[in-house]
């Protein structure tokens, strides 16, 4: 049977691995299901190559032939990925999926074509029936240029992983498909691909660059164009006040979730050393996108967490709670670059838009204005114009390497060497130019991240002043840079300058008002100023923005245990748990169940963290339940292990035994010591215990902390 399309052979081809049809026959029977979803599907017939025979000629032990090259010539091409597929030495690989892709990369219609819908459609239709290992996923999407974007028939249960199968029902697997209903859908992608074909002009052509003219260009063919725009306006005015008229309605436009997230880009290098770009280039395009008006953009904790992680995009876009997801890919060699975006709609996973970036390192800050022009086109928003606060471009030199400092500093390795590493980049990038703010903003961070790997008061404050003096210059450089602002901020919170620090944060949130980690960090200093309805309202809006970041839900839940909110403590907690779980949060949660005295609970989350703090949530917890030698033989030795870097936590604990001047000690002492943990003080639910006490005012006036609460 020929193709719908004239010059073609088939309008499908079948692609898998003999191997995975011999224990059940799936393939041959996912084959016939299609077929006959293809009948309902399709007026005309439409013809399926798959190579069901043995005998036909192409097994994966003969060589290739004419006749398979004839074959190959199809309008769709759907490999069955399983655990064996990607497999560089197999012929299924070599002779039918990268034959297809060359075939149809320089066919007249192409390999990615745009569907009748406006989004784009690629004519390799991945149907992956098991979970894949990281390397296969991204062979596959190395040869493709892009992400894989499969139909999924899997059926997952605990410790099950294998292809769905017709009576496999709903309520039992774990991705909540059925089969039936994935049949219906390679088939309406099908037809989506071949009716896109049988139109003009359906092949995605590579993007270029075209000059805009400028508004102040004369032409006379502008000249005649203005009085035809002119009839033209007043033609539409008519026919819309006609329809008024008789419709007695207003033309309601359509309501848009503009919501997004930004997956991190894959590194398609040669040689998978370009992470650090790829990972920069993503981020850099979070944050243009999070400066447009009515755009809600998630924020980068949340939308990295899903690096590396082969997730379905509903799922991800589910879990985020967004409409759109922007991914893709970057192959960098050398000076030059390609980078392949795509924005997805989540509701369905059609691509709403596609575009490939062929250009030279120079290019960078423009190439990434135009991938975000083209998204908030797309999404029918505008960027800010004159007033879009963006930084200053540098040398692509120095921007490599300041992404490569980035890159090590977020990998959240602490150590000396990552910080030397970190700083030798960003002194290679001064090297080339010393009035680079992105050097100097590069160098605060170094400073400021060493802090917390500092042995010393002593060499605490030689590492402030380091940092605090990058981050002036920065800023003195280029006052767009918000994550210097945020440097400078945190920096004033460690000084227990808080007015200082509200200061700054404000500086930047005029650069960057929908930043989800700016508000995140107001709103920890709303809440320790004792301004707590303010605090709850950005934490919400924190937490919108970044659902998946812990550290936005840990301190929500701390403000909600202070102001005696326990159970929306709790499921706070609780939800940094099911995320990410840390020492502190079983500690914070064992302090919660404490508080609303359930000890057997309280005992058995502070167990599960660390030494510090599991004793720190268990002593409280045995002096409540009158086990009180356990609780004073356990801070006798919690004194002596964590006296120089647990003191405020000491005066906590002495607070809630109700040795109020001992508590007070150790209060001055973590003055002294110059505690971290000392700014809290308004929001912990121990020192609430003291409130009317003046020396507990006093300590406010030294922290510079109000006495009241809002």
């Amino acid at each position: 049977m020929a193709s719908i399309i004239r010059g073609y052979e088939y309008d499908i081809f079948i692609s898998y691995r003999h191997k995975d049809n011999k224990y059940d026959g799936w393939v041959s029977q996912f084959v016939k299901d299609l077929r006959g979803e293809l009948e309902s599907t399709f007026k005309d017939d439409v013809s399926i190559y798959f190579d069901e025979n043995p005998t036909d000629g192409l097994q994966e032990t003969h060589d290739v032939n004419e006749s398979l090259k004839d074959k190959i010539k199809c309008l769709v091409f759907i490999p069955i990925l399983s655990r064996t597929y990607c497999d560089i030495h197999s012929f299924a690989w070599k002779n039918e999926f990268l034959a297809f892709r060359d075939f149809a990369s320089n066919d007249s219609f192409g390999l990615k074509v745009k569907l009748a819908n406006g989004n784009v459609g690629n004519r390799i239709l991945p149907i992956r029936i098991h979970d894949l290992d990281q390397d296969d996923i991204k062979l596959f999407e190395k040869e493709i240029g892009g992400p894989m974007r499969p139909l999924d028939f899997i059926f997952r249960s605990a410790g099950v992983n294998r292809h769905l199968a017709h009576q496999d029902e709903r309520k039992d697997n774990q991705n909540h498909t059925v089969y039936r209903d994935q049949i219906n859908k390679v088939a309406m992608s099908v037809r989506d691909i071949i009716t896109s074909l049988k139109q003009p002009k359906s092949k995605i052509e590579p993007s270029t660059s075209t000059p805009v003219a400028s508004i102040n260009q004369k032409s006379s063919t502008g000249k005649k164009i203005v009085p035809a725009l002119l009839g033209l306006v007043l033609l539409c005015l008519v026919g819309y006040g006609i329809a008024y008229f008789f419709l007695g309605n207003t033309p309601k436009k359509e309501e848009i979730d503009r919501s997004i997230a930004v997956l991190p880009f894959a590194d398609m290098s040669e040689k998978k050393d370009q992470e650090y770009f790829s990972d920069g280039l993503s981020e850099e395009l979070l944050n243009l996108l999070s400066k447009t008006p009515d755009l809600k953009v998630i924020s980068r904790t949340s939308a990295f967490s899903f690096k590396g992680k082969n997730e379905d995009i509903r799922s991800i876009g589910d879990k985020l709670n967004v409409a759109y997801i922007l991914e893709g890919s970057v192959r960098k060699a050398a000076d030059k670059l390609r980078i392949t975006a795509q924005l997805i709609k989540v509701s369905d996973g059609t691509h709403l838009w596609s575009e490939n970036y062929d250009r030279e390192m120079n290019d960078i800050f423009k190439v990434q204005g135009e991938i975000a022009s083209a998204v908030v086109k797309e999404l029918q928003v505008k960027l800010i114009g004159n007033n879009y606060n963006m930084p200053k471009e540098s040398d692509p030199r120095i921007y490599n390497l300041w992404l490569q400092s980035k890159f090590l500093l977020n990998l959240g390795t602490a150590s000396n060497e990552t910080f030397q590493k970190a700083s030798d980049l960003l002194m290679e990038a001064y090297a080339i130019d010393s009035l680079d703010a992105r050097v100097w903003s590069g160098l605060a961070r170094v400073y400021f991240n060493k802090m917390f790997e500092a042995l010393s008061v002593k060499e605490v404050n030689e590492l402030s002043k380091k940092s605090r003096h990058a981050a002036e210059k920065s800023l003195g450089l280029d006052k767009n840079l918000v994550e210097v602002y945020d440097i400078l901020s945190s920096l004033a919170v460690n000084d227990w300058n808080l007015p200082l620090a509200e200061s700054d944060l404000q500086k930047a949130l005029k650069v960057d008002p929908a930043n989800g980690a700016l508000l995140f960090s107001q709103a920890n200093i709303l809440r320790d100023q004792g301004r707590f309805t303010e605090a709850e309202e950005l934490y919400k809006k924190s937490i919108e923005l970044d659902p998946l970041g812990t550290r936005c839900l840990f301190s929500f839940s701390i403000l909600y245990g202070y102001l005696g909110k326990y159970d929306d403590a709790i499921e706070q907690v609780r939800k940094a748990l099911s995320i990410a779980p840390r020492p502190v949060h079983y500690s914070l949660l064992s302090n919660y169940y404490m508080l609303t005295q359930q000890f057997d609970k309280a005992i058995i989350e502070g167990q599960k963290s660390d030494p510090f703090w599991r004793d720190y949530s268990l002593i409280p917890c045995l002096w409540s339940l009158n086990r009180k030698e356990e609780s004073e033989a356990s801070l006798k030795k919690f004194i002596k292990d964590y006296s120089d870097i647990g003191a405020y936590q000491i005066s906590e604990l002495y607070v809630w035994k109700g040795e109020n001047d001992k508590a007070f000690e150790w209060l001055n002492k973590a003055y002294e010591q110059h505690d971290p943990g000392l700014i809290e003080i308004k929001s912990s639910w121990f020192w609430r215990l003291l409130k009317s006490d003046d020396r507990y005012k006093k300590m406010l006036g030294k922290l510079n902390l109000p006495v009241q609460d809002f």
